[in-house]
């Protein structure tokens, strides 16, 4: 049995990424279809599924691999910028942590206020009494004890 669907399949297409894509497409359409009433998610099921059989049996090889070799790149691209995204997300987290890290080993030498008119941040020498403080960002002074 084995050996008749080897032979049947010789010289054609397979299963690739694309038509793998196809199988959890069309399945999606089922549950969608078992899930709603009518039937027009059942056609989509039907024309998924119907289409990956014709790639899967299809003898025009070359044809179905540079259909693959678009979906891939699609898909890598799609990809890329999901996992820059999560990247630059990662990369915030961490720069967020050691500026919070860097301000608690900080605390036992400096205190730290927000200017009142630009709301910058401000470091302080600690233990230096009452002070009047100068805003470098928008020069408003005011007084503040450390």
């Amino acid at each position: 049995m084995w050996e008749q669907w080897r032979q049947m399949m010789a010289g054609r297409n397979g299963l690739d990424a694309l038509n793998k894509f196809l199988l959890i497409v069309a399945l999606f359409f089922l549950l969608l279809g078992r899930l709603t009433p009518g039937r027009l998610f059942l056609l989509f099921f039907l024309a998924a599924l119907i289409w990956c059989g014709f790639r899967c049996f299809s003898r025009d090889i070359g044809r179905r691999a540079r259909e693959n070799d678009r979906y891939l790149q699609y898909f890598d691209r799609v990809r890329s910028f999901f996992s820059s995204r999560q990247q630059s997300y990662r990369r915030r987290q961490d720069e967020r942590w050691q500026r919070q890290e860097q301000e608690r080993r900080q605390r036992a030498a400096y205190v730290f206020c927000s200017c009142p008119k630009c709301g910058a941040q401000l470091r302080l020498p600690r233990g230096k009494g009452r002070i009047i403080v100068t805003c470098k960002k928008c020069g408003k002074e005011f007084p503040l004890s450390t």
